[in-house]
């Protein structure tokens, strides 16, 4: 300690111990920069791990929907080709029922017609029975 005291006091020695005590002021706010950056550095590289967290989740949340985008457009294609088909049936039912009316008219006529012939008929035969009884009692008389 004695040798610390006569170099304190030592005027040549001065020089030295500013620089000394510079050189220590700048190795100290060197090593308190460095322990800001450090914790900075911890903070930037966590916040780049829960974004990498949060790209990979949104990822994911994308993949699923484009999957199911995917199967929407699929049930849609369904559905429309079901409608599709649908429209089919009816046009062919719409046309089986104009062709049964058309049918239905044809037959009703043809019965109309069967039964103005069947009661032409059954006069002719009233009339031909008429004549006949007719002619037999005119061959009575006769």
């Amino acid at each position: 300690m004695a040798q610390h005291r006569e170099l304190i006091g030592d005027k040549s020695l001065e020089h030295f111990r500013l620089e000394y005590e510079k050189l220590h002021r700048a190795l100290k706010k060197s090593h308190d920069s460095e322990k800001r950056l450090i914790k900075k550095c911890r903070e930037l590289n966590a916040e780049i791990v829960s974004n990498a967290t949060k790209v990979q989740t949104a990822l994911n949340l994308s993949k699923e929907d484009q999957a199911t985008i995917s199967n929407l457009k699929k049930e849609i294609e369904r559905a429309w080709k079901m409608v599709e088909a649908s429209h089919e049936k009816e046009q062919r039912a719409k046309e089986t029922i104009h062709n049964l009316k058309v049918e239905i008219a044809n037959l009703s006529h043809l019965v109309e017609q069967g039964v103005d012939l069947w009661s032409s008929r059954s006069y002719m035969q009233g009339q031909c029975k008429w004549c006949l009884q007719l002619s037999a009692e005119s061959r009575l008389v006769l």
